[in-house]
């Protein structure tokens, strides 16, 4: 075993380096390097968390190591897109006192299964583990198609909306940048040609910068044929907007509801039907609600961008009026989504004390800078949703997602580990939100392990079941799937007992 470690500029800020063992085998290679599991490590407090570790190749064109640089300073935080760490620069001393440059792309590790994969039946990692929630989705895609769509594409509407309002565009939108985890999640990945939007609080005129536009330039075609936007296909770098990831949304749906592409054959022959050929949507048939489904992929594929979803929220919530039998609900629907965002806007402006009362205590959190400013803040709040996430960050175990964990390494200096006090909040934002499917699986998962020996709640796997079983069911009314195959693992530990 040889360890070595990484530390570039950024990770020195942050008090944290990376590590991994020379020995191991990669987890995956593609054009532009091997990518091995690591680890990165907190300086101060030695917590850790496995990443991913990509090595680049050396000989890559200078465009190609500032496309991967920019990669990886894409920091969003969602469930559903894939989180970008670190990019990491060193250097070694070559013959005759020559300088060899060395980069790394440090990303979130995830386990699981392509969706390009899973559409060919494919349920295992490659080395062989069995991802159950990738079965069961497979089981959907083969009895039920329509609703198998719907999973998989308010997943990654859900990450897109994330994306954009961060100002940035995926342009790479297809099954091969789709991963199915073994968590319970559906995650968009791969940032290699995402664009930053520099007004990203409109839609009709957004401009790629001019730094964008020395990677890629005018009139060059970038992405995938299948999935491409007419405004991507002739290189019309000026038109590229939200409206561009959403046509291959709508050829992805269509994908995943006729088991094919629309456009097939030579790319030459794919990209001149991009320009100017409607999609069949009359080959999506023999499901459910199709007139439904046939008028949103038609609408999400418009050759006009003016005419498609201008927003990932405004496709979003065309999926959720899917079968609803009702235009006029369907317009409800967007009018509800709407007043919901204008709603939330304005609780955040008077929820977060401060200087700037409209930022996110989650970006607060977020950040090392900012954090203890944000725990502040998140104190003050004694809402469900606020105080599940104190608890979280007062959590002594390890089935924490990434972000939390960032949020703990970022307050390590003040806020100590204390299950007993992360139970407590737990409780209490369950008095207040009975139904809410996160509090009650973790709950669950409190009772079901009794942490620190019992100082922060003693074991009782009979509560624990109870407590999944109303998460499930709290996930089923939602039809929240990720949730429902987290808890149904969980539950599925009991069925000796039954």
């Amino acid at each position: 075993m040889s360890i070595i470690v990484l530390k570039g500029n950024s990770a020195q800020t942050r008090n944290t380096y990376y590590q991994f063992d020379t020995a191991s085998e990669p987890i995956g290679e593609g054009g532009m390097g091997k990518v091995y599991r690591g680890r990165q490590i907190n300086e101060q407090t030695n917590i850790g968390r496995d990443v991913a570790i990509k090595f680049m190749f050396e000989g890559l064109p200078q465009s190609v190591i500032d496309r991967a640089r920019r990669e990886a300073s894409i920091r969003v935080v969602s469930e559903n897109l894939v989180e970008m760490i670190d990019f990491i620069e060193t250097t070694v001393q070559g013959p005759n006192n020559t300088i060899r440059y060395h980069y790394h792309v440090v990303s979130e590790l995830l386990t699981g299964v392509m969706l390009a994969d899973l559409l060919k039946g494919v349920t295992t990692t490659k080395d062989g583990r069995q991802i159950q929630f990738a079965q069961n989705l497979y089981k959907m895609y083969k009895e039920d198609r329509a609703a198998f769509a719907l999973v998989i594409m308010k997943n990654i509407a859900a990450g897109i909306m994330t994306l954009h309002d961060k100002g940035f565009i995926h342009r790479d939108i297809d099954p091969t940048n789709i991963m199915v985890t073994e968590d319970g999640k559906i995650k968009l990945i791969d940032f290699g040609i995402a664009k930053k939007l520099p007004n990203h609080t409109s839609t009709t005129g957004d401009r790629l910068t001019t730094q964008d536009q020395t990677v890629t330039m005018t009139g060059q075609f970038i992405g995938k044929p299948h999935y491409a936007a007419p405004e991507l296909v002739i290189g019309d770098i000026a038109s590229q907007n939200e409206s561009t990831d959403i046509y291959a949304m709508g050829i992805l749906l269509y994908q995943l509801l006729v088991g094919k592409l629309p456009f097939t054959g030579p790319v030459s022959k794919v990209l001149q039907a991009q320009k100017e050929t409607k999609t069949p949507v009359k080959h999506i048939e023999g499901m459910n609600h199709v007139a439904d489904f046939r008028n949103v992929v038609a609408k999400a594929t418009m050759k006009d961008q003016e005419k498609r979803y201008q927003t990932a929220a405004e496709f979003r919530v065309a999926l959720d009026a899917v079968g609803t039998g009702n235009p006029i609900r369907q317009w409800i629907y967007y009018v509800a989504g709407a007043v919901a965002v204008v709603c939330i806007a304005i609780v955040c402006v008077l929820l977060w004390p401060g200087d700037n009362a409209q930022k996110d205590v989650k970006d607060e959190l977020y950040h090392a800078s900012t954090a203890s400013e944000g725990w502040s803040h998140l104190q003050q709040q004694t809402d469900a949703a606020s105080l599940y996430l104190q608890s979280r960050i007062y959590f002594n175990g390890v089935q924490l997602n990434d972000s939390i964990v960032i949020m703990k390494q970022n307050l390590s200096e003040i806020v100590h580990p204390d299950s007993l006090k992360a139970h407590e909040l737990l409780e209490t934002a369950y008095r207040q939100a009975p139904q809410d499917t996160k509090i009650l699986y973790e709950l669950g998962m409190d009772y079901y392990y009794g942490y620190d020996g019992g100082r922060g709640v003693e074991q009782n796997v009979d509560i624990a079941k109870v407590f999944f079983k109303q998460a499930l069911v709290s996930a089923q009314q939602a039809n929240d799937m990720p949730m429902q195959n987290r808890i149904q693992m969980m539950l599925n530990k009991y069925s000796t007992y039954d």
